[in-house]
């Protein structure tokens, strides 16, 4: 796939949604860059929970160590523990999809462009 294959489907999305424009690469440029944002906004936010999470895990193993009959660190560390790492695991993913549209926009908005018809 080329730059033309990706101009035709832009072109076609236009034509469905009666979109005038004169130029479908100013509209591609757009594209990337606000998905590029989206996911390193999403990258930044999740890193951040996950962070939390690791905090939480550490205080809460902490004070079962003191008080090894208090339940509610123990609930704690385990709940932090579980998000964090579905956390970590759509950090990985949202970095993932991050490095696709960095490396290859074209094929990326052509994909993001097809899904949208």
């Amino acid at each position: 796939m080329n730059i033309n294959d990706v101009n035709a489907v832009l072109d076609a999305v236009e034509d469905k949604l009666g979109i005038v424009a004169d130029n479908s690469t100013e509209m591609m440029q757009k594209i990337v860059h606000y998905r590029i944002m989206v996911n390193a906004v999403g990258v930044i936010a999740l890193a951040f929970l996950v962070l939390l999470c690791t905090i939480a895990a550490v205080w809460g193993h902490k004070c079962v160590k003191k008080d090894p009959f208090c339940i509610y660190p123990d609930v704690i560390c385990t709940a932090a523990i579980t998000i964090g790492l579905f956390a970590l695991a759509c950090v990985l993913l949202m970095a993932a999809n991050l490095i696709g549209w960095i490396m290859f926009p074209d094929i990326r908005t052509m994909d993001y462009v097809l899904r949208l018809i």
